[in-house]
């Protein structure tokens, strides 16, 4: 039977027709015709492919790009309606297609699944299709039907590759939560890769990171986590699984670990704090008192830093903190007000440290230690004290006031600012009242009162700035007839600046007030001098701001009683002497002077400034002068009472008696003349 021959489609329909020829040359008349019963049916015709198209099935990117594991369907149509057909050989993209062939009558389909190796199609339309088939009757199409169906797909069938990483980070010490940036190089310089299940240092790489650089290298940032510890000199191992544009992985994940000395430490490890120890135990702290406290780190580390430390709920005094270099530390918390911790109670403690790479602790080491080796703190000032009494002036000033029910004071202080001066001084009594003497000037004065612990109320103002002024003298007079001095004697050596030799006068029994003050003597320039009492008596030492008395202030200052032995200086403008052999013998010098007023004579021996001038209202010596609060000086004499300075009345006094003598001598002079003359 040969292709072409005309198929019977059923049995018992092949028609048979014979005509016989004998040997003589007899020919049947009419041939033999017939449809033998059980004739097979004849299919003598091979299939025919006439049409294939070829389309995506399943898109694993969606991108329109048959990928490994991407199928295709293969779609053709036969030439004629055909059953039982069978596809000898059917190849889409040079491979075989797989599965049976599906369908019937004259459209049939089969797949085709995208291996890796497969070739790759960069081009749409470019796919090869050939299919070979063959009939039920087994008749085989007698060359395959090839085509390159219009819109086919393209087919990345390679996998790609990484070729190596590189950390952005290479040296020093990373800690949780800081980053570093990775870089992945593509095999062939593929762009358009995705990120798979990429890992460093066995941590996920952060999430929204991933970066196609367009040059076939990717960046990543990895997160350090709590727990990925790297040590000094160790590696940090690498796994990348990435994937192309078409959406094929690589065949296997990259996994490396850069080299130590490319990658950097890793410290992934919480610090942490295993105690706290007060450096003082016992005791009582009052405001503005310091406690050392010693922090143990756990696993002795060195190098951490401080965080928010707190003491009794205060932060710990700023640039307190040293690192002892042996797993501990040391802070300073200063008592700040409002810090009480009973005798019995405990000390509450917060401490949050970071190690040298910056890891924070977990959470604040919390504790109260044990009230045996907690000091007791009182950080309450104690109540102000009752505004004083109206205090009295004089050399002496006197402050009074009441203790308030229920408090008492460890100490009252009086704090006084002499403002012509800048001077202070604090004094402090167990009583409630106090003295102060003061030199002249202009004062504040602050009263506090001190509990136990020595803290310090609010303060209390006593009044106004308040000038005092010394007691000035009235009615002096020296008696006449005064002793010469003779040469001073070896326990007259000068001990005061300004002072030289001291001389003895006759008793001063004239004076109209009980004290007086004490002076000493002054050049005035020339013969004559202008003479100030100066007392040996010291009572009524007056107070400095430092609360001491000076020599030289003790002299100038001291009231002296109705009957004393005053003592005398002598000076000139060229130095410190006698005034020769009326005076006795000439004295040692002590120092020269250069001939100004003052040069050489200490402050406080000066007449003190601001004193009233003659005639004005002031002070009188003796008088118990007082001063409420409120005012801004002291009451004076009435004007039957004002006197003139002593300075002006013992020059007036020397003066007199140097006329008296000049008058003497001129008087025995013109007697002696007129005593010759008459002879």
């Amino acid at each position: 039977m040969l292709s072409g021959h005309l198929d019977r489609t059923s049995v018992n329909a092949v028609p048979i027709s014979i005509t016989l020829t004998d040997a003589a040359g007899n020919m049947m008349l009419t041939p033999y015709t017939t449809m033998p019963a059980s004739s097979p049916a004849i299919d003598a015709n091979r299939p025919t492919v006439t049409g294939a198209t070829l389309s995506l099935t399943t898109d694993g990117n969606s991108d329109g790009i048959a990928a490994i594991s991407d199928v295709l369907t293969l779609n053709f149509t036969t030439g004629a309606s055909e059953t039982g057909l069978v596809a000898t050989t059917v190849k889409v993209n040079e491979q075989d297609a797989l599965g049976a062939l599906g369908g019937s009558g004259t459209s049939y389909t089969m797949t085709y699944t995208v291996l890796g190796g497969h070739t790759d199609r960069t081009s749409v339309n470019s796919v090869p299709i050939s299919i070979t088939l063959t009939d039920a009757a087994g008749n085989t199409m007698a060359t395959p039907y090839t085509t390159t169906p219009v819109a086919s797909p393209k087919i990345d069938a390679t996998r790609p590759t990484v070729t190596g990483v590189a950390f952005g980070t290479t040296t020093g010490t990373l800690k949780i939560g800081d980053t570093m940036t990775m870089t992945i190089t593509a095999g062939g310089s593929e762009v358009g890769m995705t990120a798979g299940a990429i890992s460093v240092n066995e941590t996920a790489y952060e999430a929204g990171s991933f970066v196609d650089n367009l040059n076939g290298t990717y960046e990543v940032t990895y997160k350090v986590a709590v727990g990925d510890d790297v040590a000094e000199g160790g590696q940090c191992t690498v796994s990348v699984m990435m994937s192309d544009a078409a959406g094929n992985e690589l065949a296997a994940a990259f996994a490396t670990a850069p080299a130590a000395n490319v990658t950097p430490t890793i410290d992934a490890t919480r610090p942490t704090v295993t105690g706290v120890a007060f450096g003082t135990t016992t005791g009582t702290l009052k405001i503005g008192d310091t406690m050392t406290m010693t922090i143990t780190a756990g696993g002795s580390e060195v190098g951490m830093t401080a965080g928010a430390i707190s003491v009794n709920e205060t932060a710990y005094e700023a640039g307190s903190f040293v690192d002892n270099l042996d797993g501990t530390y040391e802070v300073t918390y200063e008592v700040a007000e409002g810090d009480d911790v009973a005798a019995d109670g405990q000390c509450t403690v917060s401490v949050t440290m970071s190690d040298a790479a910056g890891n924070a602790m977990a959470a604040a080491f919390t504790t109260a230690p044990a009230a045996a080796v907690t000091p007791t703190i009182d950080a309450t000032r104690p109540t102000k004290i009752p505004v004083p009494d109206t205090p009295t002036y004089g050399l002496t000033t006197t402050f009074t006031w009441s203790n308030p029910v229920g408090r008492d004071y460890s100490d009252v202080v009086v704090s006084y600012t002499g403002t012509s001066s800048g001077d202070s001084a604090i004094v402090a009594f167990n009583a409630t009242n106090i003295q102060i003497t003061l030199a002249a000037g202009t004062y504040s004065f602050m009263m506090y009162g001190l509990d136990a612990a020595g803290n310090r109320s609010a303060g209390v103002a006593c009044g106004a700035s308040i000038p005092i002024s010394a007691i000035r003298t009235r009615g002096i007079s020296l008696i006449p007839g005064m002793k010469k001095p003779s040469g001073p004697a070896s326990s007259d050596t000068p001990t005061g600046v300004g002072i030289a030799t001291v001389f003895g006068f006759d008793p001063i029994r004239s004076i109209s007030k009980p004290s007086a003050l004490a002076v000493n003597l002054l050049p005035v320039g020339g013969p004559r001098y202008s003479a100030f009492i100066a007392t040996n008596v010291a009572r009524f030492v007056p107070l400095e701001s430092t609360s001491k008395a000076t020599a030289t202030s003790a002299a100038m200052k001291s009231a002296i009683p109705q009957t004393a032995v005053p003592e005398v200086a002598i000076e000139n403008a060229t130095g410190l002497e006698s005034k020769g052999t009326e005076w006795g013998a000439n004295p040692e010098t002590t120092r020269q002077l250069d001939g100004s007023a003052s040069d050489g004579i200490p402050a406080s021996f000066l007449p003190p400034s601001g004193l009233p001038a003659p005639g004005d209202a002031g002070p009188r010596g003796g008088d118990s002068d007082s001063l409420a609060a409120s005012e801004v000086s002291l009451a004076g004499p009435a004007a039957a009472d004002r006197t003139i300075p002593l300075l002006a009345i013992v020059s007036i006094a020397v003066a007199v008696l140097a006329l008296s003598a000049g008058l003497a001598l001129l008087l025995r002079a013109w007697r002696g003349k007129g005593a010759k003359n008459a002879v």
